[in-house]
C-alpha cells in the first residue's frame, strides 16, 4: 500500500510488467499514468509517463515513498535504463511521481534483487546471500536525496536459492527469512538462525520433512507465501507431497499438510492474513 495522487492505493508488481494500481475497485496499469523528472531537468512532467517495472514493492517510512526494487534493463521510470540490482524511490507522499536520479545500485555481483519489504522505519532488500537495510534519507551538497543504507554481505551463509518475496515473513519483532540453509531472523542486524528444531529438513532428505533442500524454492516463487497472524508465522508452498504449511509459534515449529484441500501446483488458491483469521 502507498500514497498516490488520488489518495491511498494498493500497488502490485511482477518484475516484468508495469506497476498496477488498485484504487476504489479499479485496476490501472501505470504505463502512462506517472509524472517523471528526467535527469538534469528542473521540473516533473505531467502525468503521462510510465512507472518502473519492479520485481518487489514496499513503502519507505516516514516520508511514504514507494520503493521499486529489482528491474529489467529498460524497467526504470519512463523506461529509462535500469538493472536487476537497482532500487528506485518515488517522491515523498506520491507513489506515481519518479525522479530518474532517485535510485541506488546495490552492486553487480552476479546476484539479483528478488525481494524487498518494509519493517518499522526500515526497508530491507534481499539478494541470494546478501541483505541491505535502508534506514533513512539525507541531502547531498546539490540538494539531491541520499538514500542511506548498510549492507550485510554474508547474511545467509551457504544459501544457494533465490530469496523470493513470499519467503520473508514480516512479524512485530522483525523479519523471518526462509532460505535453503534454514530460517533466519533479523530486525536490522546480522540475521541469526532460528530453525534448529527442524534443521534436518534443510541439511538432508528426510522422510516426512517436506520440502527438502532441493524443493525449498517452491516457497514464495509463485506457489507459496508467508504471513503472520496472532502470534504465529506461516509459510506455505507446494512440494512433491502436495500442499504444506510450516508454522512457528513461540519458538515451536510444526507442519500441516494441505493435501486434499485442493492446494496443488496449478491452484489459484490464495491465503492471506486478516483481523479474524486466515
Amino acid at each position: 500500500d502507498g500514497p498516490s495522487a488520488s489518495g491511498p492505493a494498493t500497488y502490485f508488481s511482477n518484475g516484468t510488467d508495469y506497476i498496477v494500481r488498485y484504487l476504489s475497485g479499479t485496476l490501472t496499469t501505470l504505463d502512462n499514468e506517472c509524472s517523471t523528472k528526467a535527469a538534469g531537468a528542473s521540473s516533473f512532467s505531467s502525468y503521462s509517463r510510465a512507472a518502473p517495472k519492479a520485481r518487489a514493492l514496499c513503502v519507505q517510512s516516514p516520508d511514504k515513498r514507494l520503493v521499486a526494487a529489482g528491474t529489467a534493463t529498460g524497467g526504470g521510470p519512463n523506461g529509462v535504463t535500469s538493472y536487476d540490482t537497482r532500487v528506485w524511490f518515488s517522491q515523498p507522499d506520491d507513489a506515481e511521481k519518479w525522479d530518474e536520479t532517485d535510485y541506488v545500485d546495490l552492486g553487480y555481483d552476479g546476484q539479483k534483487i528478488t525481494a524487498a519489504v518494509s519493517w518499522g522505519n526500515q526497508v530491507f532488500v534481499f539478494k541470494k546471500t546478501k541483505m541491505f537495510v535502508f534506514y533513512g534519507n539525507s541531502t547531498d551538497a546539490d540538494g539531491g536525496t541520499v538514500f542511506n543504507y548498510r549492507a550485510v554481505d554474508n547474511a545467509f551463509p551457504g544459501n544457494d536459492t533465490e530469496i523470493y518475496q513470499g519467503q520473508v515473513c514480516v512479524a512485530p519483532d522483525g523479519l523471518y527469512v526462509w532460505t535453503s540453509q534454514g530460517v533466519f531472523f533479523t530486525n536490522g542486524g546480522t540475521p541469526r538462525l532460528v530453525s534448529e528444531p527442524i534443521q534436518r529438513m534443510f541439511t538432508s532428505t528426510v522422510s516426512g520433512y517436506s520440502p527438502t533442500a532441493t524443493t525449498l524454492a517452491a516457497i514464495g516463487n509463485g506457489t507459496g507465501m508467508s504471513l503472520y497472524h496472532k502470534g504465529t508465522l506461516y509459510w506455505t508452498g507446494v512440494g512433491a507431497s502436495g500442499g504444506y504449511w510450516y508454522t512457528l509459534t513461540d519458538g515451536q515449529w510444526s507442519r500441516w499438510t494441505a493435501t486434499g484441500l485442493g492446494l496443488v501446483s496449478n491452484s489459484n488458491t490464495l491465503y492471506t492474513a486478516g483481523l479474524t483469521g486466515i
